[in-house]
């Protein structure tokens, strides 16, 4: 994981996030990425197992978890990127 492919995954997820929301999930991390192959052609290119632990890792490192239970869940792959208060 390089500083390129980081800078990828945080414009791709503040992208991705949706009107008047505080979450933003992996998946739709991921098709912001594939759909816009040329803002992010590093990620682009990577394989989908390479480009799922590159955002996880990205996003772990840089957010907070939607949900704090341990352990491998759906809600391992969200995160809070906006206070509620950044919506009003």
């Amino acid at each position: 994981m390089n500083i390129h492919e980081t800078d990828e995954v945080i414009f791709a997820a503040h992208a991705a996030i949706p009107e008047h929301s505080t979450l933003v999930s992996r998946r739709s991390i991921e098709e912001q990425i594939v759909k816009n192959q040329d803002i992010y052609p590093i990620l682009y290119l990577a394989n989908t197992e390479y480009r799922r632990r590159v955002i996880s890792k990205v996003m772990n490192s840089r957010y907070p978890a939607w949900n704090k239970t341990g352990g491998v869940h759906k809600s391992s792959f969200v995160w809070k990127i906006r206070n509620p208060e950044e919506n009003q």
